[in-house]
């Protein structure tokens, strides 16, 4: 039976979602942030916590489609892009759930592994519509309400690290430890329900300040405040112990300015003072915990000390991780098992539940590529690769699309694209946080956003005709993303 914790937190964000789904996506995000601290309280932690956000997002998206169902087709560019290669990725997913089932006899394992794969999808075509009802204004309270949720729940991990014993602290299960030199490091949760997913949303809400800043003029004074949050929270940060996070806000930092140098026709010098500054931001939080932690850490310096070295350390480990997290798995999970592959479940992050997952078959499961081809074999691996080439082609499409039509737009899409690649990029060589369904929704959602953009800067544009005279009669909606007219 349900605890009454899940159904306290759950029953009135789905009643929301129910009545109005764009008010659910924002309801979702209470629950997200609300389910893992709830599940360390009710008894014996059931798993089932994970996915209430998720069931708020089937309220809301069923809610959607109350009047017109949301089909992929119906993005502009979708079927001349991605069409084929993600038919084939779903022969490819059903053929292995098959075999995960006649191979395991547990269609759970498959289940969990699909999950993984598809929700985004419901995802993007929940966040495309969004921003088409809602506008740019829409996506960027959003994406603050987040914000605001993430910077709340995220200080946890520094009570966490000054030792007070409360109930909803810490890892559900067995934590995860760090050896640092002559040290063992406690890798830090906080509210969250393990350090992994604490670190991601530190990153993504660096990503999402630094996103939101670089949209609007700002004062002396709230460019201070962001550089305080942003060094705040990278100190927090550095109390996870994971270490990729600092790359992934780099990568992203980086792609935003390169997206600007390559597409952008204005804001270049807002991009790379942005860039800069989260430079900045981490090299100096960096060189202050290390050389002068009794400033930063108080009575507990030499320990907060270990921390910020492992930190600092993230640069000469990221070639080894590319390597033997990266590339060396994809011959692990051949090896393990065969060309073909292992079924779905097999790597996936949540399997382990109900008998599956890297933990019981195998460590191919930690990167990216050796767990689509431990799960989808090697032809999968090569299906996902074209998709992924593909998908390349059309964000290139959209922002060249979007460039020309609207300099606030295009400053979105550029930040949105960027925080894709990002988390691209951390794929490639860790896939756990991957297996959190808010997570994936989350990812999902922003690339809705994304591929809205050219109706909001097609929209942005028709707006500014029509202030100085009669727009064209029948100018076509969002035409060129796909090479012919769309109408979304």
């Amino acid at each position: 039976m349900p605890s009454w914790l899940a159904l306290a937190l759950v029953l009135p964000a789905a009643v929301v979602a129910a009545i109005d789904w764009r008010k659910g996506l924002f309801a979702m995000l209470v629950v997200a942030f609300l389910q893992d601290p709830l599940r360390k309280l009710a008894v014996d932690k059931p798993v089932y916590f994970t996915v209430l956000a998720g069931v708020v997002f089937g309220f809301a998206y069923m809610r959607a489609q109350s009047h017109r169902w949301f089909l992929p087709s119906q993005i502009p560019g979708w079927n001349h892009f991605l069409r084929l290669p993600s038919v084939l990725i779903v022969a490819v997913l059903v053929a292995q759930a098959v075999n995960s089932v006649a191979r395991y006899g547990n269609p759970m394992i498959a289940g969990i592994s699909a999950l993984s794969y598809l929700a985004p999808l419901p995802a993007m075509l929940a966040g495309y519509w969004f921003a088409v009802k809602a506008g740019r204004a829409g996506v960027e309270r959003w994406m603050t309400a987040y914000l605001i949720g993430a910077i709340i729940v995220l200080p946890g991990i520094v009570l966490e690290y000054l030792g007070l014993d409360w109930p909803v602290l810490g890892d559900v299960g067995e934590g995860f430890q760090l050896f640092q030199e002559d040290t063992i490091l406690t890798a830090h949760a906080g509210f969250f329900r393990a350090s992994e997913i604490a670190a991601w949303h530190t990153a993504t809400v660096v990503c999402f300040l630094l996103l939101l800043s670089s949209l609007r003029k700002l004062s002396a004074r709230q460019i201070g405040a962001a550089g305080a949050i942003t060094v705040a929270l990278l100190a927090i940060g550095i109390l996870t112990g994971r270490r990729k996070i600092f790359v992934e806000i780099v990568i992203f930092m980086s792609a935003y300015v390169s997206l600007f140098l390559l597409f952008g026709k204005g804001g270049v010098r807002l991009a790379t003072m942005v860039f800069v500054a989260g430079l900045l931001s981490y090299g100096a939080l960096t060189w202050w915990a290390v050389e002068r932690p009794s400033e930063f850490a108080g009575h507990d310096a030499m320990r907060y000390q270990r921390y910020a070295e492992r930190s600092a350390s993230v640069g000469s480990a990221i070639a080894d991780r590319v390597v033997g997290l990266g590339l060396d798995t994809v011959q692990w999970a051949v090896e393990d098992y065969g060309w073909l592959g292992g079924g779905l479940g097999i790597a996936s992050q949540g399997a382990q539940h109900f008998g599956g997952g890297a933990e019981v078959y195998g460590g191919a499961g930690e990167g990216g590529l050796g767990k689509i081809t431990a799960e989808l074999g090697v032809p999968g691996l090569l299906i996902a690769l074209w998709f992924g080439i593909a998908a390349l082609r059309y964000g290139r499409t959209v922002l060249m699309f979007v460039s020309g039509r609207s300099t606030t737009v295009a400053r979105l899409a550029y930040g949105l694209a960027a925080f894709l690649v990002a988390n691209l990029a951390v794929f490639f060589v860790a896939t756990q946080v991957f297996g959190d369904l808010f997570v994936l929704l989350l990812l999902g959602l922003v690339s809705g956003f994304f591929v809205a953009t050219p109706v909001l800067a097609e929209r942005e544009q028709a707006q500014r005709s029509a202030a100085r005279g009669p727009l064209a009669a029948g100018a076509p909606l969002v035409a060129g993303v796909a090479g012919k007219v769309g109408r979304p």
